[in-house]
């Protein structure tokens, strides 16, 4: 008996066909059904005032009479399931006169990624990864800790949070097994025996059994975790375990074919299984209010059904014929999605099982689409009588009291605020950000470092730079032209860089190391070239370690060199790694700078006795290496910019200059010791990279 078919696959009916052939008697159940008497259409601005109004007409239509069962089809609800739970949560909420409705969308997600078996399948992911004896990723690794469903789950979670958090912010990119458990020792110990305890039973386990063999492993291994944790489970977390435990079964029923697999391969592929599998909770038995897509619809039956979304490019929907195959062929196969006919008839059966679905069936679509003029379908051309909703009346605003407070308590005199000069900048860029970050210690998740990173790279260049200039007694322009006149000079860079690169480019493949020694290889000797064509000069520094205090704010900072020319002025350099050169002057000059670490640097060093002739950026890239910066006249280094008589009207004299920076930087270490937190920005690129956005509540005015 076959229920529920419009028409037969290839597959199928060769199927029906053998079963006939054998003697088989073939029936189709049909149900008896009533089409819609009544059928209207509405037309909406956009596809959000639809979903809006034809969810709260469901609303209505509960409340006004509670034994009725009522539905809204969506035509592409998968793409709007986060709107939908919005308006249905304002709609259904409860009011003083009535309680709040319960309901039901029928959108299905991969079973991999509810809570539990995501936990399962990450911590399965780790076991693998160390089975094979290979460096495991903080990324592997952090899933799993944050998931959770293992011994400590509740009691330990913070503390596997702070374990991946530090990764992150450490810019570790691969962990040894040793380093894994030895991290799991310090942050998580009831995780840590856990893990021991199963980890144990690795060792009874063959490199290769079946897949029923190794679900049971699975089993036991996850057990030993403490999987699935220590909170109690709920419905919906119960009903993910039941699907999670069909899923093994399932996979271990595959034994026949799967045979002889090793962990990492039946890991792998459980793993596929799950995510291939849509698990949805079972509906709420007092759900009078469902929301589902066209293909769930058919064969329901309600009291009034709403249809949302019918364009001309949903029902029939848009062509896409198979590429790789004529369309002579799909034609002739009446091939799903192939022509325009045959999405026409399939339209045309979909829209006529869905006037069978309720008495009362309202049909709509929207206007627009952005700027995008949308056509209706062609299926509703026959409609006739246009519905007319009732209106929603808008939601009344609270009234809000706003209390202008531009300031956090200030720091005690036995309270100090350490750390780098970024803190000066930030709070020069926006005193509330500052605030924040540096007296409330809140920031964003960083991302997990990528090996080739950016910052890698200018760790790395830096390095080899550093490098280079204590090869020498004194590292001066002659000790460079005496070095570049050598013929084995690109020899010697080659092993320098190598030299480094054992260091700071561990864990990079062979190949990836190699082009990386190569790239910087090039880098260096075109950075060479810039540094010969200067003028004399010697460098006075590397990577010196600056303390700089006011207050109760004790700041530290490090400059990657400092040269000293001729004439005895000092010019304070720092390298950049970025593709494109950029100038920092317009940061340097303004009201409130910003970018200050150069800045900071001078003032300070001028305070110790010291004369300074500028700040100079060294650009690191093959596409425009060289110098940029500002500074006094004189100074022998092309690209650094000084007060002339076409910018002096802009530009203030050097020594003037450098009192404006000490005077700001002053002020801004007296608004962050005395808790200034202000929402002042002066470009809104200053919070280009703000990890904080929420906090400065930026769209908020009074």
């Amino acid at each position: 008996v076959l229920v529920g078919f419009h028409e037969y696959s290839p597959r199928l009916s060769v199927i029906l066909e053998a079963l006939t052939t054998q003697g088989a008697a073939l029936a189709s159940l049909e149900f008896a059904t009533s089409p819609a008497h009544q059928i209207n259409y509405y037309v909406a601005q956009d596809a959000t005032q639809e979903w809006r109004m034809a969810l709260h007409w469901a609303a209505e239509q509960v409340r006004a009479d509670p034994s009725r069962c009522v539905a809204v089809v969506g035509a592409e609800l998968e793409s709007n399931v986060p709107l939908v739970h919005r308006i249905l949560a304002q709609a259904c909420q409860g009011t003083e006169h009535s309680a709040p409705l319960a309901w039901n969308v029928a959108v299905g997600r991969s079973l991999s990624d509810w809570p539990l078996a995501h936990a399962a399948l990450s911590w399965l992911a780790v076991l693998a990864a160390c089975q094979q004896a290979e460096p495991l990723t903080p990324e592997l690794v952090g899933r799993a800790l944050l998931a959770g469903g293992c011994a400590g789950s509740l009691s330990e979670r913070h503390a596997r949070a702070q374990l991946d958090a530090y990764w992150r912010k450490q810019e570790i990119t691969h962990l040894s097994t040793a380093e894994f458990n030895a991290a799991l020792n310090h942050y998580a110990p009831q995780l840590a025996a856990a893990w021991h305890s199963a980890w144990g039973l690795m060792a009874a386990q063959p490199a290769q059994q079946s897949a029923a063999d190794w679900i049971d492993f699975f089993r036991q291994w996850l057990m030993a975790l403490g999987f699935p944790g220590e909170a109690a489970l709920d419905s919906h977390s119960f009903q993910v375990m039941e699907a999670l435990d069909s899923e093994l079964g399932r996979f271990a029923r595959q034994s026949p074919v799967l045979t002889s697999l090793s962990l990492f391969q039946a890991q792998t592929l459980l793993d596929r299984m799950v995510a291939e599998a849509i698990f949805q909770p079972q509906r709420d038995p007092k759900a009078r209010i469902d929301v589902l897509g066209l293909l769930e619809a058919e064969g329901g039956r309600w009291d009034a059904v709403w249809v949302v979304g019918l364009t001309d490019e949903v029902l029939p929907a848009v062509v896409k014929p198979n590429p790789l195959l004529p369309i002579s062929a799909l034609r002739r196969a009446n091939a799903p999605r192939a022509t325009p006919e045959r999405e026409l008839a399939w339209a045309e059966v979909v829209f006529r099982s869905l006037q069978e679905t309720a008495p009362i069936l309202i049909c709509s679509y929207p206007r627009y689409a952005g700027d995008q003029l949308l056509r209706p379908s062609p299926l509703l051309h026959d409609i006739a009588d246009e519905y007319t909703p009732t209106p929603i009346p808008p939601p009344s605003p609270a009234e809000v009291e706003w209390l202008s407070d531009h300031w956090g308590p200030p720091l005690q005199t036995d309270q100090l605020l350490k750390g780098g000069v970024n803190a000066l900048d930030t709070q020069a860029r926006s005193p509330l950000w500052a605030f924040v970050k540096y007296r409330l210690h809140a920031q964003g998740l960083r991302h997990y470092a990528r090996i080739g990173a950016a910052n890698k790279r200018g760790s790395f260049l830096h390095a080899v730079l550093e490098r280079f200039w204590q090869r020498f007694t004194r590292p001066d322009k002659d000790s460079l032209q005496d070095f570049l006149a050598q013929a084995d000079a690109s020899t010697q860079l080659a092993a320098l860089i190598d030299d480094v690169a054992d260091q700071y480019l561990d864990g990079y493949s062979a190949q990836h190391r190699a082009l990386e020694c190569e790239r910087s290889l090039i880098i260096l000797q075109q950075w060479l070239e810039v540094e010969n064509a200067r003028e004399d000069f010697v460098v006075h520094s590397i990577e010196e370690d600056l303390a700089w205090s006011a207050g109760s704010l004790q700041l530290k900072m490090r400059v990657d060199r400092v040269d000293e020319l001729a004439d005895g002025r000092l010019v304070i350099v720092d390298y950049k790694t970025s593709a494109t050169a950029k100038t920092l002057l317009s940061s340097w000059v303004r009201t409130r700078p910003i970018d200050l670490q150069l800045p900071i640097y001078a003032a300070q060093v001028v305070e110790q006795g010291a004369e300074v002739g500028g700040l100079a950026l060294g650009w690191l890239n093959r596409r425009s290496p060289g110098f940029i910066g500002y500074g006094d006249m004189g100074l022998g280094v092309e690209g650094i910019v000084c007060r002339d008589a076409k910018n002096q009207d802009e530009l203030p004299p050097w020594s003037q200059q450098i009192q404006q920076w000490q005077q700001a930087v002053a002020q801004l270490a007296e608004e962050l010791c005395s808790g200034y937190a202000a929402q002042e920005t002066t470009h809104p690129d200053d919070l280009r990279y703000c990890d904080a956005r929420p906090f400065l509540r930026l769209n908020e005015a009074p």
